[in-house]
């Protein structure tokens, strides 16, 4: 009964410890977009926000995501 959100890294904690790469990245949104669609989550959380200040693709194309997305809503 509690809400289901998705988690979306913007940094690859895995092995390389770098910064997300985008087709990974979109991978992620996608994915998430689809179960959100579905009703199946709750909403997103965006991880590793520390690093919205520099000037990485990985967070230049989530600030994108979420302002073309951001504002929809479930049919």
């Amino acid at each position: 009964g509690k809400p289901i959100f998705i988690g979306i890294y913007l940094w690859d904690f895995g092995g390389k410890l770098a910064p997300m790469p985008v087709r990974l990245l979109k991978i992620q949104l996608e994915s998430g977009l689809s179960l959100w669609k579905r009703g199946e989550a709750a909403g997103f959380v965006f991880l590793a926000t520390s690093i919205c200040k520099k000037n990485l693709e990985a967070v230049e194309y989530a600030r994108a995501w979420i302002a073309e997305h951001g504002e929809e809503r479930r049919k």
